[in-house]
């Protein structure tokens, strides 16, 4: 119980500081689900870290000026827009779903112990 409330306390200080404490915390969940201490728990740090690095990817993959120009033609300036406006709404997003299944995982996943 005193582990629990510790990795509470320690989940709720890192929750605003970084994202990249999402991807330490999919290995956390990892750890909790292996050991079978909370699986429900276990996996939603899981999929919380997978979204995050999955957003991360997804905002350090730099488009080559190449691609940027042949976009630029066959989608105009306009459809650029859209599309910076579309990567950018979908990130939101992902960040918005991983701290919401942190929530979920901290708050809400209290799986019993499997019975012996």
């Amino acid at each position: 119980m005193l582990a629990n409330d510790a990795l509470s306390t320690l989940v709720s200080l890192l929750f605003f500081t970084s994202p990249l404490f999402l991807v330490w915390f999919a290995a956390l969940g990892v750890g909790v689900w292996l050991l079978g201490q909370n699986r429900g728990a276990g996996l939603a740090l899981m999929a919380a870290g997978t979204l995050e690095l999955l957003r991360l990817s997804m905002n350090l993959a730099a488009v080559p000026l190449p691609v940027l120009l042949i976009e630029s033609r066959t989608l105009g300036l306009e459809g650029l827009k859209w599309f910076g406006l579309f990567r950018a709404l979908v990130s939101v997003a992902m960040t918005v779903a991983s701290h919401v299944l942190l929530l979920v995982a901290i708050f809400g996943f209290r799986t019993p112990p499997p019975e012996p």
